[in-house]
C-alpha cells in the first residue's frame, strides 16, 4: 500500500475569504448531499413505499441492498422516495444523481431511477423532473427531461451497456452549471457497470478505463418551470408480464451545488 498523503495544516474547498476558509477540513456544505447505502431498515430512514400489493425491503446483500418486489398482476409497481423533496435543478449549479440497481428480468421490468416530484404515480410522466427510466418489453435505457409537461426523451444507446438479470449497473446524470454548445445549462447521463468506485482496485478494469458511456446530453436546457421545481429521489419497478419481478439498488445519492 503506498505512503498515505498528509496534509497537517489541513484541507478546504473554500475560499479564504468565506466563513469557512481558515478551517482545516472542508466545508460540510458544499453541496446539499443526500445518500443511502441501505444499511438501515428504510422506513426509518425517511423512505415511503408506495405499492399496491408489492414490498420493499431490505434484503442480504454485499454493501447493504433493498428490494422492491411487484406481484405478479398485470402493471403492479413498487416505488421508495424521500418523504419531501430538497432537491432543486437551478442554472448555474451543478446537480448529480446516481444509483446501483440490478433488475431480475432485463426484458420485462421497467424501473424509473432520478428526481421526480412526490409521486405516487412515478410511471406517469410528471410535469417536471429529470430521471432514467425502461420501459417493459425492451432493453432501451432512456433518459428524459419534463419541462411543464414537455419531456424530451433521449435514448442511451444500447451498445453503451450491456445488462443481465440479476447483474448490477449504475445509472446517473448530471445537471451541468453550463455549457458552451448549448445554451444555459444541460443535463448529461451516464450508465456503466461501475460509475462508482476504482475498478483497479477491485481487479476488474485498468486505470484510466472508460467504464461509463457519458455522452447522453438533453436536447433541452432547463427551462424555467424545472428550474421552480423542487424534486426527490426516486426508485421504482413495474411488471410488464403480470410475473413477480424486482429490483434490487445497492445505493442512491443526490447533490447539488449550494
Amino acid at each position: 500500500m503506498p505512503t498515505p498523503s498528509r496534509f497537517p495544516q489541513g484541507l478546504s474547498n473554500a475560499a479564504p475569504w468565506q466563513f469557512f476558509g481558515p478551517m482545516g477540513t472542508e466545508n460540510p456544505f458544499f453541496y446539499h448531499s443526500y445518500a443511502d447505502d441501505f444499511d438501515t431498515p428504510i422506513l426509518s430512514t425517511g423512505w415511503v413505499v408506495t405499492a399496491s400489493t408489492g414490498t420493499a425491503a431490505l434484503a442480504a446483500g454485499d454493501g447493504g441492498v433493498v428490494v422492491e418486489t411487484t406481484t405478479a398482476a398485470a402493471a403492479n409497481f413498487v416505488s421508495i422516495q424521500r418523504p419531501a423533496v430538497g432537491f432543486q435543478p437551478v442554472a448555474g449549479k451543478k446537480l448529480f444523481f446516481v444509483a446501483r440497481i440490478a433488475l431480475s428480468d432485463i426484458v420485462n421490468a421497467a424501473f424509473v431511477a432520478g428526481l421526480m416530484p412526490i409521486t405516487a404515480t412515478p410511471f406517469t410522466n410528471p410535469a417536471n423532473g429529470i430521471w432514467i427510466s425502461k420501459a417493459s418489453s425492451t432493453s432501451q435505457i432512456v433518459l428524459n427531461v419534463a419541462n411543464n409537461s414537455v419531456v424530451t426523451s433521449t435514448n442511451i444507446p444500447l451498445a453503451a451497456l450491456t445488462i443481465a438479470n440479476n447483474v448490477s449497473f449504475d445509472v446517473g446524470f448530471e445537471v451541468t452549471a453550463g455549457l458552451t454548445s448549448i445554451p444555459g445549462p444541460a443535463i448529461k447521463a451516464s450508465v456503466g457497470p461501475n460509475l462508482v468506485g476504482f475498478l483497479p482496485q477491485s481487479g476488474n478494469g485498468t486505470a484510466n478505463s472508460n467504464n461509463r458511456y457519458p455522452n447522453i446530453v438533453s436536447t433541452a436546457p432547463l427551462l424555467t418551470t424545472l428550474q421552480a421545481t423542487v424534486l426527490a429521489p426516486v426508485l421504482a419497478v413495474q411488471t410488464g408480464n403480470s410475473s413477480i419481478l424486482t429490483l434490487t439498488s445497492d445505493f442512491v445519492g443526490a447533490f447539488r451545488e449550494r
